[in-house]
């Protein structure tokens, strides 16, 4: 344990009313951080690029701006980037060889939005090769390390945003979540992962559609407020896109304070495939912390079987969609190749068949909150697993589907789903449970998040590497 009321665990909430009474600088904030990523970045290696001229910069401006009482939500509060949307400043590589010199100039709308609120953009962090697996390790930029454990994986596909906020690299990390990555690396390393409803955040400008409306881009944090707090600012669609989700009643960040009465809980401890025995455990004792908070359990749970190959088909012709270079090709993972290679066995009637499918068992998965109003589960069905875990993909998928059944459904679905910590392991790594609430009720999921946060706090559990270091 340590105290994270101050230094380097101090939340964006907390960073935030301290820079506006006097008490904290956001230029020696920043100044301290990037002393603090020389030391720890490469022993986690979550970071993949770093802009500190940039971020000095802007740490400044947010100084005058809080003088001149014209600050942002987010001013001066450090947030990174995952490398799979576009920053002005930086390489945008998506982790793969093919891109490493690419730089886009300009930012995505989620970054302008960030900006606008006066956030502190202080570098790219590292995910899988085109974000193609719940592990973070790629050739590109190499693998990163779960702070929890050196020789585990943070998960992915946003293992590097994840790493960086549970070592005290900075209290808010964009992620982007196709089948779990930000609840995945939420789940691993003992930190917050929201995935909002389709719709809720923008992919503007130059990616829309994003594997037909799976993925969504979304805030990884230390605590459930501060995750609505990032959320509050890069919510809202760009002229154009295809999903718009509802707006929401209040900020997300109002959503926090409230506390729920009177839910009905749907739940889950065991699923297609068998879960750890730990998991199960820590999902148990979450559970009766709901019920005990006066929430009611139902014995009713979403049909999630037998979603597998629609998941991976959708998955897999977005792979094969990815505009890489001819001359580049050369330069693509092996692994990533078997992706490529099977969604271009598909054909476009295949492809249609399969989003058509999608949508209907989406709509029958989504009947069931005619009975319950939150339904909660294992985020994994395991504990981060060794580096290198699974090596080739023609053998290992049903592995990594074994591993996030509970995840991917919602991204067909849409539904706003979040990955809270809950406990650990007899090894000592972090467990998960996710929340997940109707079609553009993230406020409910939120508050129900926060309401479990207060009951079971977690902030003050640190990685050892972090105090080691």
């Amino acid at each position: 344990m340590a105290n994270t009321s101050s230094g380097p665990f101090l939340s964006a909430l907390d960073m935030s009313t301290l820079y506006r009474s006097g008490q904290l600088s956001p230029v020696e904030v920043i100044e301290t951080l990037f002393s603090r990523i020389a030391i720890l970045n490469p022993v986690v290696n979550a970071f993949v690029e770093l802009f500190p001229e940039g971020a000095r910069a802007a740490a400044r401006a947010a100084e005058e701006a809080i003088r001149g009482n014209t600050a942002g939500p987010l001013a001066g509060i450090p947030v990174s980037v995952k490398d799979l949307v576009e920053v002005a400043e930086g390489h945008l590589t998506y982790g793969s060889r093919a891109f490493r010199d690419y730089r886009p100039g300009f930012d995505c709308a989620m970054v302008q939005r960030l900006r606008r609120a006066g956030a502190v953009i202080t570098g790219m962090t590292n995910t899988p090769e085109f974000s193609s697996r719940p592990t973070t390790e790629n050739l590109l930029h190499g693998a990163t390390r779960n702070p929890w454990d050196l020789e585990r994986h943070p998960g992915g596909s946003s293992g590097g945003a994840a790493a960086a906020v549970a070592a005290g690299l900075g209290p808010l990390a964009t992620g982007a979540d196709g089948g779990g990555s930000c609840r995945i690396p939420g789940s691993c390393c003992g930190v917050v992962g929201f995935k909002p409803s389709r719709g809720r955040v923008s992919w503007a400008p130059t990616t829309r559609e994003a594997m037909a409306g799976l993925a969504t881009n979304g805030p990884i944090a230390r605590t459930v407020r501060d995750a609505a707090l990032m959320l509050d600012v890069i919510a809202g669609a760009e002229i154009g896109d295809p999903y718009e989700a509802l707006a929401p009643a209040s900020s997300f960040v109002q959503a926090t304070q409230q506390r729920p009465q009177g839910l009905r809980i749907g739940w889950a401890v065991s699923g297609s495939a068998p879960v750890q025995d730990d998991v199960v455990r820590a999902v148990k004792n979450a559970i009766s912390i709901l019920e005990g908070m006066g929430h009611s359990l139902v014995d009713t749970a979403p049909d999630l079987d037998g979603l597998e190959e629609v998941w991976m088909a959708i998955n897999n012709v977005g792979m094969a969609a990815w505009p890489i270079p001819k001359a580049e090709l050369a330069n693509v993972e092996a692994n990533t190749h078997i992706l490529r290679e099977a969604g271009l066995r598909m054909t476009a009637v295949d492809y249609a068949l399969a989003v058509n499918t999608a949508r209907l068992r989406s709509a029958r998965i989504m009947e069931t909150w005619k009975d319950i109003d939150i339904f909660v589960s294992p985020t994994l069905s395991e504990t981060a697993q060794p580096l290198g875990w699974p090596a080739d993909f023609n053998s290992t998928w049903p592995a990594y589907m074994d591993f996030i059944q509970f995840t991917f459904p919602f991204n067909l679905t849409g539904q706003p789903a979040i990955s809270i910590p809950c406990g650990f392991s007899g090894n000592g790594m972090p467990i998960g449970l996710q929340i997940v609430g109707r079609l553009n009720d993230d406020a409910t999921v939120l508050a129900l998040a926060a309401a479990f946060e207060e009951a079971k706090p977690w902030s003050d559990y640190v990685p050892q590497v972090v105090l080691s270091h």
